[in-house]
Formats: C-alpha cells, structure tokens, sequence
C-alpha cells in the first residue's frame, strides 16, 4: 500500500494486528503439532519475550509521537520505532526455518528468544539515551 501511496492509518493498524496474531499462531501451532513438554516450555518463553518486545516498542512509539520526536536511528512504518536486532524480516526467516523443519523447533525457539530478548535491551538503551 506505500509503494502505491494508499497507505492508511487503519491498514497500518490491521497490519500490525494481522503479524501479531501470527506471531502467537505460528509458535503455538509447532508445539502443537510436536507435542513435547520442552517444546511448549519454550513456546511460553518465545510468547514471553514477544508480550514485553510488543510492549517495548509500542510504548516507544507512542511516546515518540506525544513528543512529535523524529530520530535517525528509528524506522518509520505506521508507526515509528527504533531499530533492533530481531525485526519482521528476522522473524519471518526465523518463522520459515520452524515450518520447514519443526525437529528443531525447540533451538530456534531458544535461539529467536535470545533475539527478542536483545531486541528489548536495545530498545530500553534507546529509552535511557533519548526520553530524559
């Protein structure tokens, strides 16, 4: 819709509602389908780190806009963020790898945990530094 200049405010809005339910659905259906304790445990703490990572930047974001702030390190999509480590091109890729090879659901899990969980430092760093 950006590229054809009808972006609007509400598909921002569905779009970002749209990766967030596929953020849970995707982690939620390869535990189902694998059955393994370990497994859900690490689904818990994927969806975990994605609760505080969705909390992390939509708080930033909001107050980005109370402030009218525009910085060079934040990314502009509806709304503006600063960047980290773990994204949705990241998570795409890391979402690809956990379908087409669920035995190794458990280390991506791990592993894209990890990246979220960097993802939020990043973002707090960013808070410390620019909201005084």
């Amino acid at each position: 819709a950006r590229g054809r200049g009808i972006a609007s405010e509400l598909g921002g809005y569905l779009d970002l509602m749209a990766d967030v339910i596929g953020y849970a659905a995707v982690p939620i259906g390869i535990a189902a389908a694998e059955q393994s304790a370990h497994l859900w445990m690490w689904c818990a703490i994927l969806l975990a780190t994605f609760y505080v990572n969705t909390m992390s930047w939509t708080l930033l974001s909001a107050l980005a806009e109370r402030r009218d702030r525009q910085d060079q390190s934040a990314v502009t999509t509806t709304f503006t963020m600063p960047t980290a480590l773990i994204e949705g091109a990241e998570s795409i890729a890391l979402f690809t790898l956990m379908l087409a090879l669920p035995r190794y659901a458990q280390p991506l899990f791990m592993a894209m945990s990890v990246g979220v969980a960097v993802s939020i430092v990043q973002r707090v760093v960013w808070a410390v530094r620019n909201l005084k």
